[in-house]
């Protein structure tokens, strides 16, 4: 199972998290902060971790990594150049999307295929 959100300054909430057998990932964009939490035997000795992290603040959309996205894809427009993301990178997230909805459906791991060029 899986959940997300959206967020800007006007007051949407960002979240997303990730709901398996074993253990579940959360993140929440009120604090840079992902938590992941696992039943699993290797994780015995500490169930709950968190990874912190820090973003520079812009009042960009997409905050620093949306403004270097556009100030990359406006570069490659004017001067030439690989995009930051082309028709390849969209395939590739339609075929994790598909797999983590056939993964939920079955209750198994599913094989993605590697991108190619």
């Amino acid at each position: 199972m899986h959940g997300g959100g959206y967020h800007n300054r006007g007051g949407y909430d960002t979240q997303f998290g990730f709901y398996g057998r074993e253990g579940r990932l959360r993140w929440s964009g009120e604090t840079p902060r992902l938590q992941i939490e696992s039943a699993g035997a290797s994780w015995a000795d500490a169930p709950l971790r968190a990874i912190e992290y820090e973003v520079a603040e812009t009042p960009a959309y997409g905050g620093a990594y949306g403004e270097a996205f556009v100030r990359d894809f406006m570069a490659a427009c004017q001067v030439g150049g690989r995009l930051p993301a082309d028709g390849l990178d969209a395939l590739q997230v339609a075929r994790v999307i598909a797999a983590a909805y056939e993964s939920s459906a079955s209750g198994r791991r599913v094989a993605i295929a590697p991108p190619s060029e």
